[in-house]
């Protein structure tokens, strides 16, 4: 399954909702989120959820997100390790 968010306003706000969907749904593979507005904060959200629970998400696309810093991007790094 694809969930394709991109272009919208999500912001660090909506980032608890997408949360909520990953955190609930071991179907979801890819996950598209480029150019949402987000934050670092809306990073750790991601990368919290899918550090603690095993979800089947096999693509998180985040490209376009402008606010992303080196911080989350070490982040990110982890996780894939």
């Amino acid at each position: 399954m694809h969930l394709y968010l991109s272009s919208n306003p999500i912001r660090n706000t909506g980032m608890n909702y997408i949360r909520d969907l990953i955190r609930n749904n071991r179907n979801l593979q890819h996950l598209s989120l480029d150019d949402i507005g987000i934050l670092d904060r809306g990073i750790q959200i991601v990368i919290d959820v899918l550090s603690s629970n095993s979800p089947s998400i096999r693509c998180l696309d985040l490209r376009s997100n402008e606010f992303i810093i080196d911080e989350s991007v070490d982040f990110l790094h982890q996780i894939v390790k």
